[in-house]
């Protein structure tokens, strides 16, 4: 495999960044995570302006023009052959002393692009099994539960709790004991043949697929709300989902040993998915159903 270091290709093993860089030292930097099908990347746009958002509040700043960047992102896709694949694009605030200065302005742009992880289609068609967080809470006054920063602790430590637990994924509350999200997906409910979804007030990062959820819902007739989310709304909910970039909309239908619903992904839940897919295709030509 090859990354694409400041526009440049190289081995992925091979040393290409700065030891002083501050996405090692201080996890100073961004990342967005990228679906491509068929050899085409989803909703890149919209992906980068949530980028050059958060760099505006972390004082990071993004020299490349967009064209450059999807350039290079459609580059390290073909290089390494990919097709359908996980594209991951990551700025650091760049090389400096190792001492805090607000002053250097020499990013470091790495894009990485790998296969698919196994599973996704088995845990979109079966739904997973959530546990709420009993470790970890997340701040929603806090600027970096908004942006995705590659200060990733919170939710390292969450999905290794997640593996502890026997759960595929935990559940983030925030510092009022509000859901909040998964350690890296949104949530949704079905209640009442409406969605609720924390909002983004709630400290969520407001993910790209959630947006195409909404979007998509919006123009099949059904009315999402977005509001703070209690953990008893979860667990008596009619259906529940998760969204992410790489996995899509996977069914919830068990929190903490409690059945969400019937066990089994819900009706809505399903249409969801197929409109959702049909969306992939329109945009990025596919040959094949991803559920």
């Amino acid at each position: 495999m090859k990354a694409c270091v400041n526009g440049r290709m190289v081995g992925e093993k091979a040393p290409a960044i700065s030891v002083l860089d501050y996405g090692i030292l201080y996890g100073y930097g961004l990342f967005e995570s990228m679906l491509a099908i068929n050899g085409t990347i989803f909703r890149p746009d919209k992906h980068l302006l949530r980028l050059r958002k958060a760099g505006g509040v972390i004082r990071l700043p993004i020299p490349w023009a967009d064209n450059e960047l999807k350039q290079m992102l459609q580059k390290t896709l073909n290089v390494n052959k990919l097709k359908d694949a996980y594209i991951r694009l990551t700025i650091t605030k760049g090389p400096g002393e190792p001492r805090l200065d607000s002053t250097i302005k020499n990013p470091t742009l790495v894009i990485i692009a790998r296969n698919l992880p196994k599973g996704i289609v088995e845990k979109k068609s079966k739904g997973v099994k959530l546990a709420i967080s009993n470790l970890y809470r997340i701040n929603s006054k806090d600027i970096r539960s908004r942006v995705k920063t590659t200060n990733y602790l919170l939710n390292a430590l969450a999905k290794a709790e997640a593996d502890a637990l026997g759960a595929n994924d935990v559940i983030l509350l925030n510092e009022k004991g509000m859901i909040a999200e998964c350690s890296t997906a949104n949530i949704f409910t079905v209640s009442r043949g409406m969605l609720i979804t924390p909002s983004v007030e709630s400290g969520i990062l407001p993910g790209v697929t959630r947006d195409a959820v909404i979007e998509i819902a919006s123009k099949i007739g059904i009315k999402t709300i977005e509001k703070n989310l209690a953990a008893s709304e979860l667990t008596s909910a009619q259906e529940a989902f998760k969204t992410s970039s790489i996995t899509g909309i996977t069914p919830i239908t068990q929190i903490d040993g409690k059945k969400i619903g019937n066990a089994k992904p819900g009706g809505i839940t399903r249409k969801l998915q197929k409109e959702y897919d049909r969306l992939i295709k329109k945009e990025c030509g596919m040959q094949h159903e991803l559920t």
